[in-house]
C-alpha cells in the first residue's frame, strides 16, 4: 500500500483514526499549520492515501524539473 505523505503546507504527518462507523478519519495535530485539525472521513485508509495524496501542482512541477534535468544533461554532453 502506499504511503500517506505528510502535510505539503508543514510537512508534518497525517494521522489515521478508527471511528466507529465504517471508516477511517483523518486528523492533523499541528496547531500552528494552516490546515485545520480535522481533515475528513474516508471509506477507507486506501480511499484517504489516494485523496490526500493527490496533488496536482507538485507533481506538474516535478515533470517539469525533471525534464529539464534531462535537456541540461543532454546540452552538457553536447557542449562539452
Amino acid at each position: 500500500m502506499e504511503e500517506l505523505k505528510n502535510c505539503p503546507f508543514c510537512g508534518k504527518p497525517f494521522i489515521f483514526q478508527e471511528i466507529t462507523e465504517p471508516g477511517i478519519e483523518v486528523i492533523h495535530e499541528n496547531k500552528e499549520c494552516q490546515l485545520e485539525r480535522f481533515i475528513g472521513w474516508f471509506k477507507s485508509k486506501e480511499q484517504a492515501i489516494k485523496v490526500l495524496n493527490a496533488r496536482p501542482i507538485e507533481d506538474a512541477l516535478q515533470r517539469q524539473i525533471d525534464d529539464l534535468e534531462v535537456k541540461m544533461k543532454h546540452w552538457k554532453g553536447v557542449l562539452g
